[in-house]
């Protein structure tokens, strides 16, 4: 595997990518509880987004490369002109073997999803609603989840700490 780019490193590989694409916003990081989607493939985003997001991704992200753990840095959809991406970081090698991560890997659809905002706007609420009741999707399921982060990070610093001993 080669060598992660330190976390700011990384996100200018991806900035410079996603201007070239159009997609000039700022980067907008996102976890599944983040996340609704609609019947017919509507993808919705709570907005405000948690402030601790991009720090949380930050973390984890520098924690596996620590480890020299491959990732994945992806664009899920847009919001306007900012891209909403989230970080996979595998529990275990097969985890990366059957998403073909073996370093730092991109995903950066040529079209992505267009989401609509999901905020305290009582419109929104009601377009929401009217959408009809949430589509399980596959591409959603590859978005992780906030609490899988958080519950990485824990076992990061448990290790830590028996590393130490």
């Amino acid at each position: 595997m080669s060598e992660l780019p330190p976390f700011d490193e990384a996100v200018q590989r991806v900035r410079a990518f996603l201007d070239r694409q159009g997609l000039c916003g700022e980067i907008a990081w996102v976890f599944k509880e983040d996340i609704s989607t609609k019947l017919g493939g509507r993808v919705w985003v709570r907005l405000p987004l948690p402030k601790e997001n991009a720090d949380t991704v930050r973390r984890l992200y520098e924690s596996a490369r620590g480890k020299q753990t491959p990732v994945e840095l992806a664009v899920f959809c847009r919001l306007g002109p900012s891209p909403c991406c989230y970080l996979f970081v595998p529990e275990t090698r097969l985890d990366a073997e059957q998403r073909m991560i073996y370093g730092f890997k991109m995903i950066i659809p040529t079209e992505p999803r267009e989401a609509r905002p999901l905020g305290r706007n009582l419109l929104n609420h009601f377009l929401h609603v009217l959408q009809g009741r949430v589509q399980p999707d596959w591409w959603l399921d590859e978005v992780p989840s906030r609490s899988r982060a958080v519950q990485q990070l824990k076992m990061t610093r448990i290790g830590h700490a028996s590393q130490r001993r």
